[in-house]
């Protein structure tokens, strides 16, 4: 096994717990075992061995319950570290180490508690990482802003988090997508760096720079107004209808 780089066994009825010793197959870069049945806790020297093979995790839809986060060394290989937990039974509080992997998903699990602040001074390589559809409480914290390389981010369907989001979002160069549906978050308005920054990134903000004005507008003015024109000019084609049909029925007499 020595040689093996990639081990897939998805789409099947595998139970029981994944074994540890997947740690010592030193060139393994792909691990996918999605769509079993797999549970119990997720054994954390596998991320400690082999983070630096650029390995990508793929445990979507088992029943994994637990992911010991404080067995979890970081080093500088940490961060090409893919984590795709999606579906699982996970639960707890997350912990600052979501900001070590360069990609990590976390959505459709049971985590409760703030998003974590993140207070290392290491270098973060941290590109996506989504954790919808969880329970998670709180804010925003800013110092998820310091993750510079950050594209996507996606923290729909917390329905706990709420809060105005950090301005400091505006200044992420590589961001493309943050997404809050079915959350209390809100976006800061009347401001001129997010306005600037809304016109380039996908956002869940209910309203849309209007560059023909100052301010936001609510789309539901231009829906109002569009819907109220074409009952206008429905109107007025069938009045025009009305008039051409009334015409052909006159009957013309001649008399002699």
């Amino acid at each position: 096994l020595a040689s093996l780089t990639e081990f897939a066994v998805t789409y099947n009825r595998l139970t029981g717990t994944i074994p540890s010793s997947f740690a010592n197959i030193t060139n393994l870069n792909q691990l996918a075992l999605s769509y079993n049945q797999l549970g119990g806790a997720f054994p954390v020297e596998i991320l400690n061995s082999l983070s630096g093979n650029n390995l990508a995790v793929h445990i979507e839809n088992n029943l994994i319950t637990e992911l010991d986060w404080a067995s979890w060394t970081q080093t500088a290989t940490t961060g090409n570290l893919a984590l795709f937990f999606t579906s699982n039974l996970l639960k707890g509080n997350l912990t600052e180490q979501i900001y070590w992997p360069k990609s990590i998903y976390l959505n459709n699990n049971y985590f409760t508690g703030p998003i974590p602040e993140r207070t290392s001074s290491s270098f973060s390589t941290l590109t996506n990482i989504n954790l919808n559809t969880n329970f998670l409480t709180g804010g925003v914290p800013v110092s998820l802003t310091t993750n510079t390389l950050l594209t996507t981010v996606d923290l729909g369907y917390n329905s706990k988090l709420t809060g105005m989001l950090p301005i400091q979002i505006a200044s992420m160069p590589y961001l493309q997508s943050f997404m809050f549906y079915g959350t209390g978050l809100t976006c800061p308005q009347d401001n001129t760096q997010w306005d600037d920054f809304e016109d380039h990134v996908t956002t869940s903000c209910p309203y849309h720079y209007n560059y023909s004005s100052y301010s936001y507008t609510n789309p539901w003015i231009w829906y109002t107004i569009g819907y109220i024109s074409a009952i206008f000019f429905i109107i007025c084609l069938a009045s025009v209808i009305v008039f051409f049909a009334t015409r052909k029925r006159r009957v013309v007499v001649i008399t002699q």
